[in-house]
């Protein structure tokens, strides 16, 4: 342990090593719970406006705490804060990201993007706007049940119609 002490202070805290649990900086509490997040990048901080919060429309996620200790957060779009060394230089506005969200509701509480992870461009995700085209399966009328088959064997008009004319009235001698 005393070799990770050192490295902290010899401007190694860029380095993932560096961070603490959860992969926060070293200097914060451990988080109370890491999430995965994946969505689509909406806006980076633009130079020199002070803040390098970035918005993502982030997919439903069952498994993000709530402060009343609830679970599960809507597909939304909102601000992540990137974590003191992780970068955002490659990330735009529209590319596809993964993230490692670490969530700390206690005080001092946080939520910040440990990782960031850009998956491929045309990624599908389960967000309004998104062409996700497995979702809209059900109401398809190709083949729905209780349809008949057009054609019914059995159900031919078979009757003999000249069964029943009366040609024999009986003979005349």
């Amino acid at each position: 342990m005393a070799i990770f002490a050192l490295t902290a202070c010899d401007g190694g805290a860029d380095t993932p090593e560096a961070r603490g649990p959860g992969g926060v900086a070293p200097d914060r509490p451990a988080p109370e719970q890491v999430v995965t997040m994946r969505g689509r990048v909406m806006q980076v901080p633009a130079a020199g406006d002070g803040t390098d919060e970035f918005f993502v429309h982030h997919e439903e996620s069952p498994d993000w705490p709530n402060p009343d200790g609830g679970r599960g957060m809507m597909e939304m779009t909102m601000g992540f804060t990137p974590e003191r060394g992780v970068s955002l230089e490659t990330i735009e506005a529209g590319d596809a990201v993964e993230m490692q969200v670490a969530v700390r509701w206690a005080n001092p509480s946080y939520m910040v993007v440990t990782e960031i992870t850009e998956l491929p461009i045309d990624t599908q995700f389960q967000i309004r706007g998104e062409a996700i085209s497995t979702t809209h399966t059900a109401d398809t009328p190709s083949t729905a049940p209780g349809t008949a088959p057009a054609s019914q064997p059995g159900h031919h008009d078979h009757h003999d119609h000249g069964a029943h004319h009366g040609t024999h009235h009986g003979h005349h001698h």
